[in-house]
């Protein structure tokens, strides 16, 4: 398992790339890029959710703010959960997550305090 606290300067953003499964948690902001799957639970209440408009996803305690720039903007109204897939996803948090899990093939990056765990697919 790799434990790591994250600085909330940008300078400190810590990228994890590959196939596989990453498993999150924290608080700041994160990006999510790729082909697969992302579940987002316990959402805090007031955190962000951008959603790039090509993705398939469903929202449960978040309310839909809006679109801007080719994205879906839903804030959590406490204890969000969210599932997001597709092909070419953008998935992006602002806020306070317990768990986020990603399995498929892609990129995220982290901005804040939390920690982060990858498990390469078996092939």
């Amino acid at each position: 398992m790799a434990l790591i606290m994250l600085s909330a300067i940008p300078a400190h953003a810590v990228t994890v790339r590959g196939d596989g499964t990453l498993m999150a948690g924290g608080e700041g902001r994160m990006q999510i890029r790729g082909n697969g799957i992302v579940h987002l639970v316990q959402v805090e209440e007031g955190s962000m959710v951008r959603v790039g408009e090509n993705a398939n996803g469903n929202f449960t305690g978040f309310s839909f703010m809006g679109r801007e720039s080719g994205f879906r903007i839903f804030k959590s109204t406490g204890n969000g959960l969210a599932t997001i897939e597709g092909n070419r996803i953008t998935v992006e948090l602002m806020g306070t997550t317990t768990s986020i899990s990603a399995t498929g093939v892609g990129a995220a990056r982290f901005f804040g305090n939390g920690w982060y765990d990858k498990f390469r697919r078996s092939r």
